[in-house]
């Protein structure tokens, strides 16, 4: 038989000196200076980057790990994660990339399948999975990996060696392992370096998610090149509009960007000079051209994980009507349009392809029979042990030899960049103890977006499982996107003449089915009602209550985009993609567009007031120049507006527009009058009610769980001048209960505390237990030791915390590091220094309690606390671990983050939160 066209084309064959890490470690020496990573105006040069791979893989032997094994990557985006998988690979060993947003049962299997020896991860991760190996954190190990020697480094990595092992949705049920050699990535990284012209100039982007194989074609191709790979924000991947802004900024010159987002970034106004010029795309069909006039070009790919990310490769022209095809197989792959008798199809007829060529990997881990399935003898290649992968997608060759993809032959389909097999979802409802029988199927919504369906059989008619339950049980085992937005349920299996399953059959009844959700008992407020009306025209789904989780019920990221136009249109309000996933319920957007206007309505009497032009929402607003007369005027016009009293004390204590608004939604939001000091930063939860004591806590507040209430108990200018110049840190937590057992008079209470805060969260929780009242659950936050000593005596230790600083810096950046070295030095000033320089009252009742948090004597205390720490210890202040204070059966200590200065941003505030749900719910569970 002739081989179909086109040809494999012959390419050089792989030596050792193509090999990712003797790349690179080449371009240690010829370019050492030059930036290999970027993230947050952080730098790592070639050599550094080189140098810490190398101590990285000796440490790795000294652990175990043996030339040929593999070890699991459970990081976030970060130099450790690509100094981790280059120094696995330099020890001869292969690395297996895992998303820390999949469910822990995914995670868990993974690790195990892949017979990972190692788990690189932080060490609270690997704690909470409980997988059984050892874990390497690259944060709190670090000074043992820096002391390893890397002069015993001589392991052999040849072609043939195993570089990753990645993990697909599986047919089976569960994920599968595709393994890559790395003479299948030197291939991708030989064409991706000719293709684009890659010299050390360039500067590339890395967004792609870390469990998904675009990551590594981010990563390695380029550092290969020479060219410098910069780190993207979690927040800044969700969002086109901040894609835009990253990409300019950072000067990036060529960048690999998703389907879902690429379309919306070609429709955007480009600077002409924008550095920018390729624009990769792929994970999805691209349904459309490029606009003509664009200052880059836009090229679109495709090849499945199991040929080494990219298969094909095409130039889109700007202007067309057609859907882009996608391009011509790569340098080094071939590809054939095969028939069902695996005869080639003429051009213009559909068949399914199979790739050959250097990309196809070595086939699935512990998986031979599937292997055997889907990597076959490639027939049509001169070389005898050739191979080709059979990929289950349609195509058809078009007259200029380019091909157009027509989508899936079986029941693997993608949607919104993701491959999905359908029968993984299936057999996961199947196991849920109220399903007989279950299946999925993908289907289109009325304005043609492909969405899944779910089809369930209960076991009987007693016990049905509703929608959201079998959702939120899929979440606990699958990625959210392979979650189906509506589930049918059915009377009975439809079966075909055949005796199969009747898969059109099925399709119909999705139209007669009709939500189970129940609507709202409650009346919606004026903005929800006007959301709900938006959200369910854009849903085209009446039956979608405010409760309803946006993207489960079908809202995907193009139907996420227009309803933030919506938004923007109806209330004037700008919003992004990150805080939309945040708020996936009509009822938790309604919050924050009511948070947004209340900010432009006082930015609105702030500028009266004060007579400016331009207010920001985190100006102070002493330091614009307010004094005791314009406080008495802005409460004076803030309580006419609102309607809520305010008083001169919610000024000092909230003196920034966006605090104020938050202390104002609170009161509007809340039904009853809570005392002098005390805000309901997240009121209206039925489950728990968390008291955080001295602020600072907003922010996980807006992380913390919906039935969770969140108030901020605070000392008032009132109390501070009650308290004194110099009171104890127990006179201090008595004037905070007295507000506590106002706002509730009885327990179980729950109190936390940041830092100073978390001490005098100690000292109230201790108060209660002297008074026989229940303390569920104490939250600290990094509180430092009442016995540490806060100043710097010996050139050591003043060396060490100088040190500390210069890294901390280095890691926050230079306004950051600015703001936290301003806060400390403003609190030397005496009072009345501060009082003329219009320095709020908190920063004054903060100081307060530092003095007496560090000549406080802390008595024994028998209830459960939950103490959070950074990877990276505070060298001049000891930590309060309260292992004399408190019994080890009644402590729990977390690490997030890795300097205290961080431990509130909203990656660390989220992950506090959500250890802290955790915990409130196995309390429960210890005490139903």
């Amino acid at each position: 038989m002739l081989a179909p066209s086109p040809i494999a084309i012959d390419r050089p064959s792989i030596t050792d000196d193509d090999i990712v890490g003797r790349q690179i470690a080449a371009l240690s020496e010829l370019f050492p200076e030059s930036t290999a990573l970027s993230q947050y105006g952080r730098t790592l040069t070639f050599r550094e980057l080189n140098r810490k791979a190398d101590l990285f893989a000796e440490y790795l032997g000294q652990c175990g790990v043996l030339p040929g094994g593999t070890v699991a990557i459970i990081l976030e985006r970060s130099f450790e994660w690509i100094i981790a998988a280059l120094g696995i690979m330099r020890a001869a060993a292969a690395y297996v990339p895992l998303d820390s947003i999949w469910p822990d049962s995914r995670l868990c299997y993974a690790v195990k399948d892949s017979r990972a020896s190692i788990l690189v991860s932080r060490s609270e991760l690997s704690d909470r999975l409980q997988i059984g190996i050892p874990c390497v954190d690259p944060y709190r190990h670090a000074a043992a990996i820096d002391r390893s020697s890397t002069s015993s480094m001589g392991r052999i990595v040849a072609p043939e060696t195993l570089a990753y092992v990645i993990y697909t949705s599986g047919s089976t049920g569960v994920p599968k392992g595709v393994e890559i050699t790395h003479a299948n990535l030197a291939h991708l990284t030989r064409w991706h370096r000719d293709a684009f012209h890659l010299t050390p100039k360039d500067r590339v982007t890395h967004l792609a998610g870390l469990g998904f194989d675009a990551a590594g074609w981010e990563i390695w191709p380029n550092l290969c090149a020479g060219a410098a790979v910069i780190l993207a924000d979690e927040a800044v991947r969700w969002s086109p509009e901040l894609i835009q802004q990253w990409i300019i900024s950072e000067r990036v010159t060529v960048s690999f960007v998703p389907t879902i987002n690429a379309v919306p970034l070609m429709s955007m106004q480009w600077p002409g000079n924008t550095a920018l010029r390729c624009l990769l795309t792929g994970g999805d069909v691209l349904q459309q051209s490029p606009p003509p006039g664009l200052p880059f070009a836009v090229i679109n790919n495709y090849g499945p994980t199991e040929c080494t990310v990219v298969s094909t490769s095409g130039l889109v022209g700007s202007g067309g009507h057609q859907i882009p095809s996608i391009g011509r197989p790569v340098d080094g792959a071939s590809l054939y349009l095969l028939d069902d008798l695996g005869r080639p199809v003429p051009d213009g007829t559909p068949g399914e392809i199979y790739i050959g060529g250097s990309g196809v990997g070595r086939g699935y881990r512990n998986l031979d029979a599937s292997t055997a399935q889907c990597f076959l003898p490639d027939r049509f290649s001169p070389v005898p042990s050739a191979r080709m992968f059979r990929t289950g997608d349609r195509a058809a060759r078009l007259p200029n030899g380019e091909i157009q993809f027509l989508g899936r032959v079986d029941r693997q389909v993608k949607i919104r960049g993701y491959r999905i097999e359908l029968d993984e979802i299936g057999t996961v409802l199947s196991r849920h103890p109220g399903v007989a029988f279950a299946t999925a199927m993908a289907a289109f919504s009325k304005d043609g977006d492909a969405i899944l369906v779910g089809y369930v059989l209960p076991k009987n008619d007693v016990i049905k499982p509703t929608t959201q339950q079998l959702q939120t049980y899929l979440l606990d085992w699958l990625p959210d996107h392979m979650v189906p937005s509506t589930i049918v349920e059915l009377q009975s299996l439809p079966v075909s003449a055949n005796g199969k399953l009747d898969f059109t059959a099925l399709s119909q009844l999705r139209d007669l089915h009709q939500p189970d959700g129940l609507a709202s008992a409650l009346p919606l407020s004026p903005i929800a009602g006007k959301l709900l009306t938006i959200v369910r025209q854009i849903l085209e789904d009446e039956a979608v209550t405010a409760e309803d989780n946006f993207l489960l019920a079908g809202g995907h990221s193009l139907l996420s985009m227009q309803l933030l136009v919506r938004i923007q249109d109806v209330f004037g309000v700008t919003m992004t993609l990150q805080q939309l996933y945040e708020a996936v319920t009509v009822d938790h957007l309604a919050v924050l567009v009511e948070k947004a206007l209340t900010e432009s309505r006082l930015t609105s009497i702030w500028k009266e007031v004060l007579a400016l032009k331009s207010v920001g929402p985190s100006d102070d607003f002493f330091s614009l120049g307010g004094n005791p007369k314009l406080v008495a005027s802005l409460c004076q016009r803030i309580s006419t507006e609102f309607y809520h009293e305010i008083t001169i004390a919610d000024i000092d204590g909230s003196p920034t527009v966006r605090r104020q608004a938050e202390l104002m939604q609170g009161r509007v939001r809340t039904s009853h009058s809570l005392p002098s000091g005390v805000v309901a930063l997240r009121p209206g939860g039925t489950r728990n009610r968390i008291f955080w004591i001295q602020c600072l806590g907003t922010r996980l507040a807006s992380e913390i769980g919906d039935d969770q209430s969140f108030l901020s108990v605070s000392l008032t200018a009132h109390d501070v001048e009650l308290l004194g110049e110099a009171p104890g840190l127990k006179t201090i937590a008595t004037c905070l209960l007295q507000k506590v057992k106002a706002t509730q008079p009885a327990g179980p209470y729950i109190l936390g505390g940041f830092c100073l805060s978390g001490v005098l969260a100690y000292e109230i929780a201790s108060q209660l237990q002297v008074a026989a009242e229940e303390v569920r659950l104490l939250i600290m936050v990094d509180p430092p030791s009442p016995s540490s000593n806060a100043t710097r005596s010996t050139i050591a230790e003043r060396w060490a915390y100088f040190r500390y600083l210069m890294k901390r810096a280095e890691w926050l950046g230079p306004r950051a590091s600015f703001i936290h070295f301003l806060e400390p030095l403003i609190k030397r000033f005496p009072r009345s220094w501060r009082r003329r320089l219009n320095v709020p009252d908190a920063h004054i009742s903060q100081e307060l309690i530092q003095s007496a948090v560090f000549s406080y004597k802390p008595q024994e205390y028998g209830g459960r606390v939950l103490l959070f720490l950074p990877c990276e210890p505070r060298p001049h202040v000891k930590p309060f671990l309260g292992r004399q204070l408190v019994g080890p059966s009644n402590l729990q200590t977390h690490y997030v983050g890795l300097y205290h200065a961080e431990l509130m941003e909203p990656e660390n505030a989220r992950n506090i939160a959500d250890v802290i749900t955790l915990r409130l719910e196995a309390i429960e569970n210890e005490n139903p």
